[in-house]
């Protein structure tokens, strides 16, 4: 994300810098969730991010495990078993 503000914060107790910004900690949430829950048996579709010079969109196309009616039940299902 060269895009986005660089600042950084210098921790007082190590004096170590952190780049920890809330604009990385969105980037990094968002890759790895489209990473993590892409549908793995799918060959022909993959995730993907695309980079604007204000934006990020990330993309998933790996369809819903539950119907509509049942997102907000909670639960959980496994995509990719082990």
């Amino acid at each position: 994300m060269y895009f986005a503000e660089q600042p950084f914060q210098i921790d007082e107790a190590n004096l170590q810098r952190s780049h920890e910004t809330p604009d990385y900690i969105g980037f990094r949430e968002a890759a790895v969730n489209a990473l993590v829950h892409q549908d793995y048996t799918d060959t022909q579709r993959t995730a993907t991010v695309h980079f604007y010079k204000d934006a990020s969109v990330y993309f998933n196309p790996g369809d819903s495990l539950l119907d509509e009616s049942e997102l907000g039940k909670g639960g959980s299902a496994s995509r990719n078993p082990l």
